[in-house]
């Protein structure tokens, strides 16, 4: 997410002792501390040395906030049946933010053409309602976060969600903190089977997982009978820290 001009990546998982010693105790602090899912890039350096500011400890709640509405199942139903649908609001100056790399022009012009498609379209759940749906525009890498970016460091914050090939696994794992999560849903495409198919559960590293060995990750293809591929993607996107 960004808000405003600050762009937040997810906290790292490291172990980080405040400085401040009349705060170690403190469990209040514990547990906005533990709450806290992202940080701004500028405040790494803070988060790494046990400085951390706490006005910035609560940011997310300026990001938008969660709603509901009410929709009605008709589709194979005698009766209609209404149903609650979660909906989340972004408030004006915040948002997503992606990074992206390319080796050429022509990769640059596939990948406009792409999120010009996909803001129409939209992301997450409930398109066919008009959910997900963006505008996007192509803005520079902050210099501080380039920074991080280019690094080279004997700890690394990733960014994606990624999983490295299995002959890799024992040197990643070596100097690691990491969170697993299962990737799973179904297969976003009408013409890949006669009925909606479930993909197959992955488990990946979380971003915000920390690692002294970086890997490139992978891409997966789902093997479910279908009538073309369908690609898992599982590439690494680390920051030095």
């Amino acid at each position: 997410p960004y808000i405003g001009k600050n762009y937040y990546i997810p906290k790292p998982m490291i172990a980080v002792q405040t400085e401040d010693e009349s705060k170690q105790g403190d469990s209040r602090q514990k547990k906005k501390f533990k709450n806290l899912k992202y940080i701004p890039v500028s405040t790494l350096a803070d988060f790494v040395n046990g400085t951390f500011p706490e006005e910035h400890m609560e940011d997310m709640k300026y990001l938008g906030l969660y709603d509901m509405k009410v929709s009605v199942g008709i589709h194979g139903m005698e009766e209609p049946e209404p149903f609650r649908v979660n909906t989340w609001h972004f408030n004006t100056g915040t948002g997503l933010y992606v990074l992206a790399g390319y080796e050429n022009e022509s990769d640059r012009e596939l990948l406009d053409e792409l999120f010009e498609s996909l803001q129409y379209t939209g992301i997450g759940g409930k398109k066919s309602s008009g959910l997900g749906r963006f505008v996007y525009k192509v803005c520079k890498v902050p210099e501080d976060m380039m920074g991080y970016l280019k690094k080279k460091s004997g700890k690394n914050i990733l960014l994606s969600t990624a999983l490295p090939e299995d002959e890799e696994l024992e040197q990643v794992m070596k100097g690691s903190s990491y969170l697993l999560i299962k990737r799973s849903g179904f297969v976003d495409s009408s013409e890949y089977a006669l009925q909606q198919m479930r993909k197959r559960d992955l488990y990946v590293f979380s971003s915000g997982s920390c690692f002294a060995h970086t890997f490139r990750g992978r891409i997966i293809e789902e093997r479910n009978g279908g009538k073309h591929p369908v690609f898992r993607y599982a590439k690494a996107f680390f920051m030095g820290v």
